[in-house]
């Protein structure tokens, strides 16, 4: 937050960056947001986010095959992330 802040085009973005890791059940971090608390676009960064990392290969293992990204999505719908935009993403 403090680089970010002294950057003045990411000030309107700060926030979303910073809270992208919150969850809708509050069990996130960095500050235990849950529900509306957590601003409305760092719900879809978050999830788009989690879908990044859950279809990338990474150091420590390689990309989920789709039907498990997908039950991953409908289990964590509603507590993870925002219901509604859990069901919009997995409908494209």
């Amino acid at each position: 937050r403090e680089i970010l802040g002294q950057v003045e085009a990411m000030k309107d973005i700060m926030n979303l960056i910073y809270h992208h890791h919150e969850r809708l059940d509050g069990q996130g971090y960095p500050d235990g947001l849950s529900g509306d608390e957590i601003p409305f676009l760092a719900r879809i960064i978050c999830l788009a986010d989690s879908y990044e990392a859950m279809t990338s290969n990474r150091a420590y293992r390689q990309a989920l095959p789709m039907d498990k990204v997908m039950y991953a999505l409908e289990r964590g719908a509603g507590t993870q992330w925002d219901r509604e935009l859990t069901v919009a993403w997995m409908s494209i």
